[in-house]
C-alpha cells in the first residue's frame, strides 16, 4: 500500500527534519570567538607571512623573557628569526607547543666513512628540538635518490634522534650487497634534513623533497623541524598556585606538556574558543 501525504504535511514534514538537522549541528558544533588581536596592545602581531602571537613577540616589553623573536625586513618578504640565531621561524602553534624552524639541509660528499656534527642553532634557549616529533633522513645518490616519497633504505634512509637537544654528531657511510657480504662503498654524496615526521607525510612533502634534492633545489625548500616551548616549567598543578600563572583568558585552561623527553605547562583555548589564552581578553 503506498502512504501518500497531503502537500501540506509534506511541507511540514519537510520543515521538520531540516529543524531536527539544525539542532544536531547545534548540539556538535561549538561557537568559536576569534580574537581581536594575538599580540599584546600595540606589539606586532605579524613579520613577513608569519603570525606572531604572545607570548612571543619582537619588540621590548611586548615578549615574555626567552620569546623574543627578530623580524628581519631586509628580504623582499620579511623573515622571521628566533632571537639573534639564524633559526627561521616558519610558524608557531600556541595550540600545540610547537614553534616550526626552517633548518634546511645539508650536503654532505665523502669517501668511507664520514663524520658531521648536526647544530640546531638554539643552545641556551627555552627551546628543544623534540626526537618525539622529528627524525633524520639522508638521500643519498647511489645508485640513485628515490622520488617516490618511501624511505625504506634505497636512495633514502631515515634514522630517530638520540634524543632531544640543538646539537648532533652524526656517521655516514655507502654500503653494497656483493656475493651475500656487505662491502663498504666509496664515495658518497649524501643530503641530510631533520624533519617533522607530521609535515613530512602531508601533502606530499616527502615526494617534494627528494625530488628536489635529485635536481639540486633543496637548498631553496623550506623544510619543517618541531621544536617543543612551554610557558612555565612547572607543571599545571604548580603553575596554578604561582604568580606566574599565563592562562589569563577566560576561557583558557592550562596543559601538562610532556613528550617524554621533558616537562612543563603552557596554556590552551577552551573548547569551541579559539584566540589567544595568554591575553585577559579575546
Amino acid at each position: 500500500m503506498a502512504l501518500c501525504f497531503t502537500p501540506q504535511n509534506h511541507m511540514m514534514r519537510v520543515v521538520a527534519i531540516a529543524v531536527l538537522h539544525l539542532l544536531q549541528l547545534m548540539a556538535v558544533t561549538p561557537v568559536l570567538h576569534a580574537a581581536t588581536n594575538i599580540a599584546l596592545p600595540d606589539c606586532i602581531s605579524k613579520c613577513g607571512e608569519v603570525s606572531v602571537p604572545y607570548p612571543f613577540d619582537i619588540g621590548a616589553g611586548c615578549y615574555r623573557e626567552g620569546f623574543q623573536l627578530t623580524c628581519n625586513e631586509t628580504y623582499n618578504v620579511p623573515k622571521l628569526f628566533v632571537g639573534n640565531t639564524r633559526a627561521e621561524v616558519l610558524d608557531i602553534s600556541l595550540h600545540d607547543g610547537k614553534l616550526y624552524i626552517n633548518n634546511g639541509v645539508v650536503s654532505v660528499t665523502g669517501s668511507n666513512r664520514y663524520s658531521m656534527t648536526w647544530e640546531i642553532p638554539l643552545h641556551n634557549t627555552i627551546f628543544t628540538v623534540s626526537s618525539v616529533w622529528n627524525n633524520f633522513l639522508v638521500m643519498g645518490e647511489h645508485p640513485a635518490v628515490a622520488t617516490d616519497g618511501s624511505c625504506s633504505g634505497v636512495g633514502c634512509c631515515e634514522a630517530s634522534m638520540p634524543g632531544a637537544g640543538s646539537l648532533y654528531s652524526n656517521e655516514l657511510a655507502s654500503f653494497q650487497a656483493r656475493n651475500h657480504m656487505i662491502m663498504e662503498e666509496q664515495p658518497f654524496n649524501a643530503t641530510v634534513v631533520l624533519v617533522e615526521k607530521q609535515w613530512r607525510d602531508k601533502n606530499d612533502h616527502s615526494v617534494l623533497l627528494q625530488k628536489a634534492v635529485s635536481d639540486g633545489s633543496a637548498q631553496s625548500m623550506q623544510i619543517k623541524t618541531a621544536v617543543k616551548w612551554s610557558f612555565s616549567n612547572l607543571s599545571c598543578a604548580d603553575a596554578q598556585s604561582s604568580s606566574d600563572y599565563g592562562c589569563r583568558s577566560y576561557n583558557s585552561y592550562c596543559h601538562d606538556h610532556c613528550t617524554g623527553e621533558s616537562y612543563g605547562s603552557f596554556c590552551r583555548c577552551s573548547y569551541g574558543y579559539e584566540g589567544n589564552p595568554y591575553i585577559v581578553k579575546f
